[in-house]
């Protein structure tokens, strides 16, 4: 069963993650549905559109922040008027 997945991440120009890249790039978490953090990770590589982002954390997330297109925070989102609400 899918569940919602949040995944920190920073950006690198390598595979060794020698070259850092994130003061460049401003993403750095994104929300998926995934069956397990493997999944999740490999959704959020694509996502971010770098192999070589470096995993900082894996959380549980909610329905409502799973965003597959775009990395959350990045003006893809836009908060409803009064704010986001607790369910």
């Amino acid at each position: 069963m899918k569940k919602p997945i949040v995944i920190y991440y920073l950006h690198y120009y390598d595979a060794l993650h020698l070259e850092r890249a994130f003061n460049k790039l401003k993403d750095f978490t994104i929300c998926v549905m995934a069956e397990n953090n493997d999944e999740a990770i490999e959704k959020a590589k694509i996502i971010a559109n770098n192999p070589n982002i470096k995993i900082m954390g894996v959380a549980t997330g909610k329905e409502e922040w799973v965003n597959e297109f775009a990395p959350m925070g990045t003006g893809e989102q836009i908060m409803p008027q009064g704010g986001w609400k607790n369910r």
